[in-house]
C-alpha cells in the first residue's frame, strides 16, 4: 500500500513561508521555463535529425542553441559533444522525460519530433503547472539511461542534490581553485544535474574561465532559500523516494501535486500526451548472432514475446534451456526489460 502524503505542517514554518511567497514565472525562481521553451522552438514543427545511439541533438546545432539560452557557457573544446553543454544536456533530459518529443524514422534517418497533442497541452498550462510538470518529470522519469548513463547515481540524477549540499560550508561552495571540489563536481551531483538545479532556481552558479582545451568550469555555487525549502520538502520528508518508486506500487497515490497544492494552488492541471499508436499486422525482425550470421523472423502483432523467443531459438537450432529477457527503449528514452514470467524480476 502506498504511503500517505506527508503533511505540509511537517515542514519548518520558514520553509512554508518561502514556498507560499514564491511566484512561478518564465524566469523565476530560475530560467527553466524560458530555456525549455527555447528548446521547443529550436526543434520546431519540422523536428531535427537525431544523432547517435541515444538520439541526441545534432552536434552542429549545439553552439547556436547554447547562444540562445539564458546562460551561454564558454568552452575551449575542439569537438564538444552534447554533454559538453550541461544546460543543453539537462534540457534534453527533461524533454525526453516529459514525453513531449517522439522518435520517428523518415527516409532512413531518425528525427526528434514534438508530440502535437502534448505540445498543445503544454501551452494550455500556466507557468506553475509547467514548472512542476518538468520537476516531476525529472524526479519520476529522469533516468540516466536517457543520457546513455548507467545507474541512478549517474548523470542527471536529482537524488545527488541532497548529498551535494552536504559539502557546502554555509550557503556557498567555492569550486575553482579547489581541486577536490572541481573533480568531484563531475560525479556528484554531475555538471548536468548542477545545470538543472540552477535552471530550477535551487542554486546560483558563478562561472570561471575554462582552462585551455577544457569545458565548462564552475567558480562558485550558492544555495537559494527556495532551493533549501524544496530540498527539505523532497528529501527530509522522504517525498522524493516515494515519488521515484510510486509507480512500482499497485495503488500509488503519492504525487508531487498532492504535496505542493497547499503552497501553489495554481497547479490545477497536468500535461496530457497523445496515446501511442498500436500498429497491427506482422512484425519482421532481423535477428543476428554476429555481423555475418542473421535471420529474418516474422511474428503476428498479437502474439506473445514467448513466441518470438521460441522462433529465434528455432531459427538457430538452439534448445530452450534458459529464460529470456528483451530490452527496449520506451517513449521517454528509458531502457526497459520484458522478462520471462519465471524470472525473479517482474
Amino acid at each position: 500500500m502506498a504511503k500517505k502524503p506527508a503533511k505540509p505542517a511537517s515542514l519548518e514554518k520558514r520553509y512554508q513561508d518561502i514556498l507560499r511567497a514564491q511566484t512561478i514565472t518564465e524566469d523565476s525562481p530560475g530560467t527553466i521555463l524560458k530555456d525549455f521553451e527555447t528548446l521547443l522552438d529550436f526543434i520546431g514543427p519540422d523536428g531535427v535529425e537525431a544523432g547517435g545511439k541515444y538520439h541526441f541533438l545534432p552536434l552542429k546545432l549545439l553552439p547556436e542553441l547554447n547562444r540562445r539560452l539564458s546562460k551561454q557557457i564558454e568552452l575551449d573544446l575542439k569537438r564538444p559533444q552534447q554533454k559538453s553543454y550541461p544546460y543543453i544536456h539537462g534540457l534534453y533530459l527533461l524533454l525526453r522525460a516529459s514525453g513531449l518529443v517522439v522518435i520517428q524514422q523518415r527516409d532512413n534517418k531518425i528525427y526528434l519530433l514534438l508530440d502535437e497533442q502534448g505540445l498543445a497541452s503544454w501551452h494550455s498550462l500556466n507557468p506553475t503547472e509547467r514548472y512542476f510538470t518538468l520537476l516531476e518529470s525529472w524526479i519520476v522519469r529522469g533516468n540516466p539511461s536517457i543520457l546513455g548513463e548507467r545507474g541512478f547515481d549517474s548523470s542527471g540524477g536529482i537524488q545527488n542534490w541532497s548529498r551535494f549540499f552536504q559539502r557546502f560550508e554555509g550557503q556557498s561552495l567555492q569550486v575553482a581553485g579547489n581541486r577536490r571540489a572541481e573533480f568531484s563536481l563531475n560525479y556528484t551531483p554531475t555538471l548536468c544535474t548542477l545545470a538543472l538545479l540552477e535552471m530550477f532556481g535551487f542554486v546560483k552558479v558563478r562561472d570561471a574561465k575554462p582552462k585551455p582545451g577544457g569545458g565548462w568550469r564552475v567558480d562558485r555555487v550558492e544555495r537559494t532559500e527556495f532551493g533549501d525549502a524544496m530540498r527539505d520538502l523532497l528529501f527530509k520528508q522522504g517525498l522524493i523516494f516515494d515519488l521515484m518508486f510510486a509507480e512500482l506500487e499497485e495503488e500509488a497515490t503519492i504525487t508531487l501535486r498532492n504535496e505542493l497544492t497547499p503552497f501553489f494552488p495554481e497547479w490545477r492541471n497536468n500535461l496530457v500526451l497523445s496515446e501511442p499508436k498500436r500498429l497491427t499486422g506482422v512484425y519482421i525482425f532481423k535477428v543476428s548472432l554476429a555481423s555475418s550470421v542473421w535471420a529474418r523472423i516474422a511474428i503476428p502483432s498479437d502474439d506473445l514475446m514467448y513466441s518470438l523467443s521460441a522462433a529465434i531459438l528455432d531459427a538457430y537450432d538452439f534448445d530452450f534451456e534458459h529464460l529470456y529477457c528483451f530490452t527496449y527503449t520506451d517513449r521517454y528514452g528509458i531502457r526497459e526489460n520484458v522478462n520471462h514470467p519465471y524470472m525473479d524480476e517482474p
